[in-house]
């Protein structure tokens, strides 16, 4: 089974997710609350229809995923709310590249078999050398500094939530998998959000008030909306994630995420006055990093 046709899935879902954070604009903890929760209804009957996972790995690197992905998912959200779906959305590739760093780290006989090969390993580095220049060159522009510098953290994280995706797929079956890592994740992030909330000092970290109303008719459609393009994404994901050779060529796909987005801008007549060539440099170098690893 290949992991391409999950992976071509991948670009409008992408897009899409940034966009109606965008587009609601509401707080960014309690979007993860609500969507979260609404997967989880959607989903628990599979708990019944299929066999969970046995190996307990699987479930000690979900739950580590999803302490990350709380915080992750609020910066990524609220970054959109903030900056923009388009400046977020071109940011974020840098993800990919710490995760193909630490991917590497993890599996150091894939890093051996680059360096073995000049094409590949001469591809490798002049991706990472050009994401650096065009990271760089985003402090130049007041709105993409910001949203880089809100975002950093995050894209370090987010690093760690790929390849503890990967690791968690070795884990289980093809089948049955992505299903309970999206739910098992979930259900474990709930009690995170109410722990969030009660500490303030760990709430401090997280760019938005917790303590706004949380039923709104605005937040519960944002939520509906966010959970089933979440759950779309998820699982075409880690189905990619749990096929391929390195997490990193999924991801690839993802990539495409900022050209549906600057078209859903054309359409709406909307101007960005962010840094819009660095950040299609920055996915630029990252499409030629996974280019580089798969091809040559």
């Amino acid at each position: 089974m290949s992991w391409l046709p999950y992976a071509l899935t991948l670009p409008l879902f992408a897009a899409l997710m940034p966009i109606i954070s965008e587009h609601f604009k509401v707080n960014a903890v309690q979007l993860v609350l609500i969507y979260r929760f609404f997967v989880i209804i959607a989903f628990f009957p599979v708990l019944f229809l299929m066999d969970a996972p046995t190996d307990p790995l699987f479930y000690v690197y979900v739950c580590i995923a999803g302490i990350i992905a709380l915080y992750f998912d609020t910066m990524f959200f609220s970054s959109a709310s903030i900056s923009g779906a388009g400046v977020t959305a071109r940011v974020m590739p840098l993800v990919i590249l710490f995760g193909f760093i630490l991917w590497l780290i993890i599996t150091p006989s894939l890093l051996i078999s680059y360096i073995k090969e000049p094409l590949r390993g001469l591809g490798i580095l002049t991706s990472i050398t050009l994401a650096t220049y065009f990271a760089l060159r985003l402090k130049s522009c007041p709105i993409s500094a910001r949203t880089l510098k809100m975002l950093m953290p995050a894209i370090l994280l987010g690093s760690c939530v790929i390849v503890l995706g990967k690791l968690a797929m070795m884990h289980t079956t093809v089948t049955d998998g992505p299903f309970f890592y999206v739910i098992i994740q979930s259900l474990f992030i709930l009690p995170l959000y109410y722990f969030t909330t009660a500490h303030t000092k760990v709430g401090a970290y997280l760019p938005c008030d917790n303590k706004l109303p949380i039923f709104t008719p605005r937040l519960l459609m944002a939520g509906t909306c966010m959970s089933t393009v979440w759950s779309l994404f998820m699982l075409a994901k880690y189905k990619g994630y749990a096929l391929a050779e390195n997490p990193a060529y999924v991801s690839l796909f993802e990539l495409l995420a900022p050209i549906l987005i600057s078209g859903y801008y054309i359409l709406k007549h909307q101007k960005e006055d962010a840094d819009i060539l660095s950040g299609f440099g920055i996915i630029f170098s990252i499409a030629l990093l996974v280019i580089s690893t798969q091809l040559f």
